[in-house]
């Protein structure tokens, strides 16, 4: 994980309430506090939690002298106050780099980092102010993504694209099946347009789609139609390669594999 600060302890959290904040006030008089406070030492690193474009604000004195606001690709925005120091207008950023360090300017009296995360690029105000968390857990989102289990390498050597009558398009964009994993039926990837490099996570096809294609192959494959790849689907699917010459002959239906039966079916 990418701390914002090394070390620190968990002050005031997202949307508590106070009179010291201005936003929301209920019919007491308190305020939502609109970012948390990470509690440290002055002069500590404050690091950015997400690449993107470092900028100079200034969204009011109570938040210090020396504010900065890191625009991120996806449009939100991380911002960071109460510092003593800030790097330099205009700086591209990655996830890790130095940012300023933590102050004791504006409305503090306890040495801190204030953070907030704007869900867009529109300035300081009432209602811009979104959870913080998804900021400071980015890094662990990534890892786990680089960490995550690889679904098996499929055969294909273009990406496949269903159309009626079985004929892919090469070069547009597909999909391949493979055996079952626990708890779904099936398991599918997507195959980026023009490319044969990896695959991404299913979602192009609905339900009805995907079915109707795995009814297709067990067809084919002289499997039990059922829509659903399982196990057993799975075996026939490696026969069947393994009697046409497909390779690799492992149950997954990808590129070779479907323009292999296509083949076979029209003759």
């Amino acid at each position: 994980m990418v701390r914002p600060v090394r070390t620190f302890t968990l002050g005031y959290g997202f949307l508590a309430r106070g009179t010291l904040w201005s936003c929301d006030r209920d019919a007491a008089g308190k305020g939502l506090h609109t970012g948390i406070d990470l509690l440290t030492d002055i002069g500590v690193d404050v690091v950015a939690a997400r690449p993107g474009l470092a900028r100079h604000v200034d969204f009011g004195n109570a938040l210090g002298e020396h504010q900065v606001a890191v625009e991120v690709a996806d449009g939100t925005v991380d911002f960071y106050a109460h510092m003593r120091m800030r790097i330099g207008h205009g700086i591209q950023v990655k996830a890790g780099d130095k940012l300023g360090e933590v102050g004791l300017e504006g409305n503090t009296n306890t040495p801190h980092l204030h953070l907030e995360r704007h869900k867009d690029t529109s300035g300081w105000h009432c209602g811009v102010h979104v959870s913080p968390q998804p900021s400071i857990d980015f890094q662990v989102a990534a890892a786990v993504a680089a960490h995550a289990p690889q679904a098996p390498r499929v055969d294909y050597s273009l990406p496949m694209q269903w159309i009626p009558d079985w004929w892919p398009e090469p070069g547009q964009a597909g999909s391949y099946y493979g055996p079952s994993t626990p708890g779904k039926a099936f398991y599918s990837g997507r195959v980026a347009a023009g490319t044969n490099r990896g695959w991404k996570a299913s979602g192009f096809l609905d339900q009805q789609s995907i079915q109707t294609h795995i009814r297709q192959i067990q067809k084919a494959a002289g499997a039990g139609v059922t829509g659903r790849y399982d196990l057993a689907t799975r075996d026939k699917v490696q026969k069947w390669q393994q009697d046409h010459d497909v390779s690799p002959a492992k149950g997954i239906v990808g590129q070779l594999t479907w323009v292999a039966m296509a083949r076979a079916h029209h003759q």
